[in-house]
């Protein structure tokens, strides 16, 4: 029985710890789209001023 509940234990922070990076990359997903939205940004308002 011990060993049972030792083995969920480490399977629940196995768990723990996969939500943890999966947050960690949607975070940085998140950033990367941020980053690229204002990339698309500059280069209109640079578009803008070679055209004008």
């Amino acid at each position: 029985m011990a060993i049972a509940i030792v083995i969920l234990a480490i399977a629940i922070v196995i768990s723990a710890i996969a939500i943890v990076i999966l947050a960690i990359a949607i975070v940085i997903l998140a950033i990367a789209i941020i980053d690229f939205a204002n990339a698309i940004v500059i280069s209109a308002f640079a578009f803008i001023d070679i055209e004008f």
